[in-house]
């Protein structure tokens, strides 16, 4: 006989698997599938996190800080803000801050600023500075960058320096330069230590300059004079001129022409080549020359010619080479037949020699010509020269007067003494014969024969 089986064995094994099934099902499972949702979300997380702190990191921001002066309120200044979006993603600027030397930190924005990739924006800030304070600008942006200008500013302090050099100067004279805002702006002169200067919209200086001795510059480029500007970073036009010898202006640099945007150190070069400048020159030779030949004399004679130049300082003028021509007419003179006379300055006279030779054809009025031609005056390059004066002489014509020396004997008495004196002849008798004496006296006078009118 069998052993008898329980009729609940079986039950329980099918029960307990049933069991173990839904633990699995119910629990295991949904706790495996809720890991795998906080493994992702945690690494969503992470990912974003990671996104954010790139773009945080690419997030660049150029910001530009400059003062309005206006016209019709000086004393009262205005900050300006340009700020640029130099990243590759859009940023989005939650608040912006003035930092002061006098009222401290304050905000000065009530709106976001959302700006594209390479957009720019302008803004001016509701803020009036003190003539002498000096403010920073401060921008917060949403992805908790922070930036600041890279300079302070105010009404005694700007930036950069606008440079402006006018070369090829040439004539002694007062030389002022304009700088002027177009738009916002501010403009200090660079070299003011007043308390009471502060910059403007528009600023004139002038300065006297002394233009001497070029030295083997002269004829190619004259002096070069910096004049040096504190501004604030914009658009600047630029003007300069020159005082003429009435006290009046004559534009070497017109404002229409010259326009420069500031936003670093800025040097600019400008060559000065449009004003024709009055000259006043005169050439002089002296008193007609003369030349005395005598009967004993060779028959060629050699002398010094000279003249005077003089360089009238009723005007300011430029340092100058002057070359002097002479044209002789029938005799000669030595090569060269020109002279330089270099480094000129109004008030200067300078005189020379040619050494000419003439024939022995007396008596005789030889003629010459001094003359200083056109392309005989070398200036620097500034400017341009005008000989329109009418006390300018560029010419003169001069005379020599050749003589003959003659002497001349004269007798002034004749004395006749009449006597006898006795010969001893051979034999008794002697022989007397007459003697005439003679006694004459003579006089040498010296005789001149000039040209008529010599």
């Amino acid at each position: 006989m069998g052993v008898p089986r329980r009729r609940g064995a079986g039950v329980s094994a099918v029960l307990g698997t049933v069991i173990g099934l839904l633990v699995f099902f119910t629990i295991v499972i949904p706790m495996w599938i809720y890991m795998q949702q906080l493994q992702t979300m945690y690494m969503d997380s992470v990912n974003r996190r990671l996104i954010f702190e790139a773009e945080k990191l690419r997030e660049r921001l150029d910001t530009s800080l400059t003062l309005t002066s206006s016209a019709d309120s000086p004393g009262q200044y205005q900050p300006i803000l340009n700020i640029t979006n130099n990243s590759p993603i859009e940023t989005t600027v939650q608040a912006i801050y003035i930092e002061s030397t006098i009222n401290g930190v304050l905000r000065v924005s009530e709106d976001p600023i959302i700006l594209a990739p390479g957009e720019r924006a302008v803004r001016r800030l509701n803020y009036q500075l003190h003539p002498n304070e000096v403010i920073r600008v401060r921008l917060a942006t949403a992805r908790g960058n922070s930036f600041t200008s890279p300079y302070e500013i105010g009404p005694k302090k700007l930036p950069y320096l606008l440079m402006i050099s006018l070369t090829n100067l040439s004539v002694s004279s007062v030389y002022r330069v304009r700088v002027a805002a177009e738009g916002d702006g501010c403009v200090l002169p660079s070299s003011s230590e007043s308390n009471l200067d502060y910059c403007r919209a528009e600023l004139w200086v002038a300065r006297y300059v002394e233009v001497r001795d070029l030295g083997s510059s002269v004829g190619r480029i004259g002096r070069e004079e910096v004049f040096v500007f504190n501004v604030a970073p914009g658009r600047y036009s630029i003007m300069a001129e020159v005082m003429r010898n009435d006290g009046s202006w004559g534009t070497i640099i017109p404002l229409y022409a010259r326009s420069v945007v500031v936003d670093s150190h800025v040097l600019l070069r400008f060559n000065v080549t449009q004003y024709s400048w009055p000259l006043i020159l005169r050439i002089t030779n002296p008193t007609p020359r003369l030349i005395v030949f005598n009967t004993t004399n060779a028959r060629t004679a050699l002398f010094n010619l000279s003249f005077v130049l003089t360089y009238d300082s009723v005007v300011p003028g430029p340092t100058l080479n002057v070359t002097v021509k002479i044209e002789p007419v029938v005799f000669t003179c030595n090569a060269p037949l020109e002279v330089s006379l270099s480094r000129l300055n109004p008030g200067d006279s300078a005189s020379a020699t040619f050494i000419c030779e003439v024939p022995y054809d007396p008596p005789r009025t030889y003629q010459y010509i001094l003359h200083i031609p056109e392309q005989g005056i070398e200036v620097a390059g500034g400017f341009s020269i005008d000989l329109t004066d009418p006390r300018t002489v560029l010419t003169t014509t001069g005379y020599i007067d050749v003589c003959l020396l003659r002497r001349v004997t004269l007798i002034g008495s004749l004395s006749v003494t009449t006597s006898t004196t006795t010969i001893d002849l051979p034999g008794p008798d002697d022989a007397e014969i007459p003697v005439v004496s003679v006694e004459t006296m003579e006089t040498t006078m010296q005789a001149l024969e000039c040209p008529e009118g010599g």
